[in-house]
């Protein structure tokens, strides 16, 4: 099921990339990896996002919402921000 939603993520993400000239940097991570490793890299992406520019994105992507650390998003909203790029 996650695969699939991931598939369907990229192929959004391509056509976002492909139509907006945005360059998407999405890290999915399984639902056990919700821990402080996880908030660096959150941190470590949105340092990038920063420096690289308007165009680039980075987003830390879990299947679900259930206590999302701060910064990351559930596959539902990465698929919907996408969308709207």
């Amino acid at each position: 099921m996650i695969s699939d939603s991931i598939e369907t993520s990229m192929q959004s993400a391509s056509n976002a990339i492909y139509q907006s000239g945005k360059l998407i940097c999405a890290e999915t991570k399984g639902e056990h990896l919700k821990n402080d490793d996880s908030r660096e890299k959150i941190a470590l992406g949105q340092a990038w996002r920063t420096a690289a520019g308007k165009d680039f994105r980075y987003y830390m992507v879990f299947e679900n919402d259930e206590n999302l650390l701060p910064g990351a998003v559930s596959m539902g909203q990465f698929i919907d921000t996408v969308k709207a790029l």
